[in-house]
């Protein structure tokens, strides 16, 4: 999870009720949604994308920092 997400929740998050594990209601809530008018599909595909997204650059910063961290400790290759 990116820091800025924690530190963001840290700030102003408030832990809610958890769901059940069996996601009942989903089905309802999606609807709901739908009906008013919300392109589920659309935003389901947004946030998978922009997830998706979000873990490489979190994984990219996180070679970048280990390399750091190894040419200090190791400057020359193994």
């Amino acid at each position: 999870m990116p820091d800025g997400t924690l530190q963001a929740f840290y700030d102003h998050g408030e832990v809610g009720e958890p769901l059940p594990a069996d996601g009942d209601g989903c089905d309802a809530m999606l609807a709901r949604f739908a009906d008013a008018g919300v392109d589920v599909k659309a935003v389901a595909t947004k946030l998978q994308s922009d997830g998706a997204a979000a873990f490489v650059d979190s994984w990219n910063d996180l070679l970048a920092c280990i390399s750091t961290q190894r040419k200090a400790v190791a400057p020359r290759p193994i």
